[in-house]
């Protein structure tokens, strides 16, 4: 469960290291306080890799992948991470990745 001003570590070769939530989901009228896995949101990047598409500052789209707080599956089990990490959107729509590689496994939840 993230909020606004949660941060989103990255594990992709699209040169972002980690952004902050300002804004859920893609519409104005998103009603949520919260989002999980599978959800996209937007915010601004903190930390990045120079000469790369992206820079500091910059508003992106991203989807979430992994978070720390226990998720509940269907079975009755749980599913925990280390860190809150998502992917870089070029086209949040459509949920087109920026990156071409990604270092994460993906949970059944986001398939």
């Amino acid at each position: 469960m993230l909020r606004l001003g949660s941060r989103i570590v990255f594990a992709e070769n699209s040169g972002v290291k980690a952004m902050r939530i300002f804004h859920m989901g893609l519409k104005k009228t998103f009603k949520k306080s919260t989002v999980s896995v599978n959800n996209i949101i937007r915010g601004s990047i903190i930390h990045c890799l120079p000469h790369k598409k992206v820079a500091e500052g910059d508003k992106i789209s991203a989807i979430i992948v992994q978070v720390k707080r226990k998720i509940s599956r269907l079975s009755g089990c749980y599913i925990n991470f280390g860190f809150n990490y998502g992917i870089v959107l070029s086209d949040p729509k459509r949920r087109k990745p920026l990156a071409t590689d990604t270092k994460l496994t993906v949970t059944k939840e986001f398939r």
